[in-house]
């Protein structure tokens, strides 16, 4: 490795306003970007939970983001100081983000096949409850058909014993008559 280098641990309030835990700051003097790698083996920053690796040379700031195992290098300008970027939480909220929003259709999506479904068995109920419905009337009207056939049947045979009566009367009373 080219140059030296010096490891500073940023204090709380600093890691607070970076918003990452557990930050290094490993400065390289000139050094190409092999370096800021080297410079992270040989500190052990692998270890922190997120570490910010700052690299100097001919007047370029080279910054890595380490979190996790995802490390991001940018080159900023030498008057733009230490600069920090969180894309590994932006890239974790986004991820999050998409997941939320994947659940939400596919929650808006099955609450509609779901109400879809519950109508449909509700629908299979009322009609299975009209069949039966539909049967018991046709079986009542049936049964009130036959009460009137028979009605009618029992008003002819009434019908018919009086005439048969009135026939058997006239018969007789021209049978009297002819005799006498």
């Amino acid at each position: 490795m080219v140059g030296q280098r010096w490891l500073l641990w940023w204090g709380l309030d600093d890691a607070t306003m970076l918003g990452l835990d557990d930050v290094v700051v490993v400065k390289v003097g000139p050094c190409c970007s092999d370096g800021v790698w080297t410079a992270l083996a040989s500190v052990g920053v692998w270890r922190a939970r997120a570490a910010v690796v700052v690299a100097m040379g001919g007047g370029v700031w080279s910054v890595a983001v380490v979190h996790g195992e995802v490390w991001y290098v940018a080159i900023v300008g030498a008057d733009t100081g230490y600069v920090v970027f969180q894309t590994e939480k932006a890239k974790k909220d986004a991820i999050i983000a998409a997941m939320r929003v994947s659940d939400l259709l596919v929650d808006t999506v099955n609450g509609g096949v779901q109400e879809s479904f519950m109508n449909e068995k509700r629908i299979e109920l009322e009609i299975r409850a009209l069949t039966a419905t539909i049967a018991r009337f046709a079986k009542q009207t049936d049964q009130w058909l036959a009460a009137y056939v028979e009605q009618e049947i029992g008003d002819f045979e009434n019908w018919m014993k009086t005439m048969e009566f009135d026939c058997k009367s006239i018969t007789t009373a021209i049978c009297k008559i002819h005799q006498a």
